[in-house]
């Protein structure tokens, strides 16, 4: 049996920008007839499909459509409209299943500072309107818009997070935060000022320091499970209690070596959390060891001392360089070309921009930190999408608001 697929409408939430070069992809249309498909169903006007496919091309093509918000009709037995190759929506398959081989394919940042900054600014209207309440909400709006200006291989990232799942995770580590509080009360109170000393000042603190690599986890967890490119999602599988060792062996060392083993703790660092992230069903992977760049490290501490500062641009660009030469998915290589003079230089123009504005040139600053980033890191090599099937694993939102609590940012990779 044949049929007929008509779009009847689209109600999707990403930019049409993106969903055009979906659609484009799907019926192996151009970018421009794409996009004005997508405005006539924007406009309240159906379009059908001029060919007709088998059933199993017209589930397939309508399950991977309405992922993108399309309203699909599917009409049976039409006789007068000629058939589609017979290889239609043989890479669909719910995932987006296209073969990619590249030389040098490069991020791309769409953003709009202009946008961004009226964005931010009615967030903080709105948050200081609800007392703060909407600040989760803000949040995720933010970011949705950052990681949907972003893209690769000129195919955007989406993102999927709420403000209902940060507000969740937000009120959990509240009723945390305030249950120890009442716990170190009841100690004093029944053991005495000393006892309540000893868990403010000592137990306290330690189990902060242990649960913040747990935090972190779940932080990076949900990021990862809520982002997508090409509708296949991101996972982070790395074991919480992994975390605490590393993290917890790290920071003995480093104190005990007078700072001499965080070289080598930083690396550690940077292979659990590449290691342990996926594209779908394909693993990043990491190769870089800590003794590989002792040296320069050392030495870049101690210009970093001697310069006040200053050499630490030039450190980090190194680092950055380093972590993501040594990282990889399946036969492609990132890589990541900036130079300590280019990332001072963005720094410098950026902490300008914040106190010339005073602050409110803060979406101009994030949006030209993208921009930098998409115009230095590439991905060199072959990478066969065909193989990579969704996988998602699911993830709290906790992780994300704990750190907000503890005011420390999640830059890890």
């Amino acid at each position: 049996m044949k049929e007929l697929i008509t779009l009847k409408a689209w109600n999707g939430s990403e930019d049409e920008g993106a969903v055009s070069g979906k659609l484009a992809k799907v019926f192996r249309l151009e970018q421009e007839e794409a996009s004005a498909i997508v405005r006539q169903l924007i406009e309240g006007k159906p379009w059908s499909f001029d060919k007709q496919i088998t059933a199993r091309q017209a589930r397939v093509a309508k399950e991977h459509l309405t992922s993108f918000g399309f309203d699909v009709e599917l009409s049976s037995d039409i006789d007068p409209a000629p058939s589609a190759d017979p290889d239609f929506g043989e890479n669909l398959t719910g995932t987006d299943e296209v073969s990619m081989e590249t030389t040098g394919t490069n991020l791309g940042f769409h953003g709009d500072s202009t946008e961004l900054f009226k964005i931010v600014f009615v967030n903080q209207i709105l948050i200081l309107c609800t007392l703060g309440v909407y600040y989760f909400w803000a949040k995720t709006k933010t970011r949705a818009y950052l990681i949907g200006s972003t893209s690769f291989a000129k195919d955007r990232f989406s993102y999927h997070g709420t403000g209902k799942e940060l507000f969740k995770g937000g009120m959990i580590l509240l009723l945390i935060a305030l249950a120890l509080g009442l716990s170190s009360s009841a100690v004093s109170m029944v053991l005495g000022s000393g006892a309540g000393a000893i868990v403010q000042g000592f137990l306290i603190p330690v189990l902060i320091g242990l649960a913040f690599p747990v935090l972190m986890v779940g932080a990076f967890r949900y990021r990862l499970s809520r982002t997508a490119w090409r509708s296949i999602r991101f996972s982070f599988r790395g074991m919480r209690m992994d975390a605490v060792k590393i993290y917890v062996k790290g920071f003995v060392l480093t104190v005990i070596t007078l700072g001499f083993y965080y070289p080598i703790f930083a690396v550690e660092l940077q292979k659990f959390w590449r290691d342990n992230s996926w594209f779908g069903s394909m693993p990043f992977k990491f190769s870089g060891e800590g003794k590989e760049i002792y040296g320069k490290f050392i030495v870049g501490i101690l210009l970093t001392a001697l310069t006040f500062g200053i050499y630490g641009f030039w450190l980090k660009a190194f680092l950055q360089r380093y972590y993501w030469s040594n990282t990889s998915l399946e036969q492609g290589t990132f890589y990541f070309d900036a130079t300590g003079g280019e990332l001072f230089k963005l720094n410098l123009v950026n902490m300008l921009l914040l106190v010339f504005t005073l602050g409110l040139g803060f979406a101009w600053v994030v949006a030209r930190n993208m921009n930098f980033l998409a115009d230095h890191l590439s991905l060199k090599g072959n990478i066969d999408v065909n193989k990579v099937i969704q996988d998602m694993k699911e993830s709290g939102a906790l992780g994300e608001e704990a750190l907000d609590a503890f005011d420390v940012p999640l830059d890890i990779i």
